[in-house]
């Protein structure tokens, strides 16, 4: 064994093209930027695309930065029509704050595999800590086997409240 590392297949003229923007901004992995290097060197063609794209970027890069015009903001703003999303307001969903979207709890809190687990664990240490005098530890097991379900049940519960207050808010 020489201790060197296998030489990289060669690439080809389109994943040398494709690689110019990464290659050209210096963000590559050392050994695919050699292997770009290698193939421009060895390929005229690809070596013409890739100094266009540097003439571009070079050009691009020395023009003058410009700063959008004082009103820029108000003038797109004004061009958003909002009395037509205003309009359909009754059409959209219900929103309520982030925290209380479903989605919001990981998805293995909110998997009914883990729920049931949780419930068969809490019923099982449940049953020990009263049927056979098991250790009072085990009500922390219980605790820990009813949580997933009490964050799902509660978070319903938080978003069902909210969403009433805002529809008892809108008739007000």
């Amino acid at each position: 064994m020489t201790g060197r590392k296998a030489e990289q297949p060669p690439i080809s003229c389109a994943e040398c093209r494709a690689s110019l923007q990464d290659y050209l901004d210096g963000t590559m992995v050392k050994t695919e930027s050699m292997r770009v290097f290698l193939h421009l060197r060895d390929c005229a063609d690809c070596e013409a695309v890739h100094r266009q794209w540097q003439a571009t970027f070079e050009a691009l890069e020395s023009m003058p930065e410009l700063e959008p015009p004082a009103d820029f903001d108000a003038r797109v703003l004004a061009a958003v029509p909002y009395d037509s999303y205003r309009a359909m307001a009754e059409l959209r969903a219900p929103r309520v704050p982030v925290i209380f979207a479903e989605e919001s709890l990981p998805a293995v809190v909110r998997s009914p595999v883990t729920r049931l687990a949780g419930m068969v664990v809490a019923a099982g240490a449940g049953v020990a800590m009263g049927w056979f005098d098991g250790p009072s530890s085990l009500a922390y097991l219980v605790l820990a086997g009813l949580l997933p379900e009490a964050v799902v049940r509660l978070q319903g519960a938080l978003r069902g409240a909210v969403l009433v207050l805002q529809r008892d808010r809108g008739r007000a």
